[in-house]
This record gives C-alpha cells, sequence and structure tokens, in this order.
C-alpha cells in the first residue's frame, strides 16, 4: 500500500474507533463512505491497468464496457426506486422540512423499523 493509503487506511479506522466508541452514531459511519469510494476507484483503476496490460483493449470495448456499466447502474437504481421499504417511526419526533421533504428531527431516542406489508395467511 502506497502513502496515499496508508493516510486513507488511518482515516478509516480512526473514524471506526470513534464510531464504536460513539456507539454507532451514524454521522460517523457514513463520514467514512467516501474514504471506501477511494479504495473502490483505485481498485477499479488496478483492474482496468492489468486488463489493459493481458489484452489489447480497443475502441469498441470500451464503448462497450462504458454502456454495460450505464446498463447496470441504471437499472439498479430503477429497481431501487420501484422497490422502496415503507418504514415506520415509533418515538416522538417532529417534522423537519429544511432537511427535506420527509425529513424528521429527534430529541429522544425513535426506533425506525420497516412495516410489515405481508399479507396474513389466512386460516379456515
Amino acid at each position: 500500500m502506497g502513502r496515499a493509503g496508508g493516510v486513507w487506511f488511518a482515516i478509516i479506522v480512526c473514524k471506526v474507533i470513534v464510531t464504536v466508541l460513539l456507539c454507532g452514531c451514524a454521522r460517523q459511519a457514513v463520514s467514512i463512505l467516501p474514504t471506501f469510494f477511494v479504495f473502490a476507484a483505485v481498485l477499479g483503476d488496478w483492474f482496468v491497468s492489468m486488463l489493459q496490460r493481458r489484452i489489447s483493449v480497443t475502441v469498441r470495448h470500451r464503448r462497450f464496457a462504458l454502456s454495460a456499466l450505464v446498463g447496470v447502474l441504471l437499472a439498479t437504481d430503477i429497481h431501487a426506486s420501484r422497490n422502496v421499504t415503507p418504514v415506520r417511526v415509533n418515538g416522538s419526533f417532529q417534522p423537519a422540512p429544511r432537511w427535506g421533504r420527509f425529513a424528521i428531527e429527534s430529541y429522544d431516542q425513535i426506533k425506525i423499523a420497516p412495516v410489515d406489508t405481508t399479507p396474513p395467511i389466512k386460516t379456515k
């Protein structure tokens, strides 16, 4: 791992330690996400570099790979938007429209759980 990778790794370790000490504070966990994106990009770049050394990559291959990537990402986005899990919030909270259409704020502990949409089993 190079120097830059070592710095990113140190940032992740510090964030994980703080997350554990704060009993899983969501803000700390989410703040690690950009570092994972950087590592994923570096890994993707390394993989493409290895492929280019082993096989001759033409413009046609690159267009196909780009089209496949865009297709997979669009399909994933469409699937996620059509399969939203409804949730129920238990506890005291206030609407917070300044953060978004469905945002809420609470100073107490709340529980967010998926709503059971399974139809009941009919018995005789």
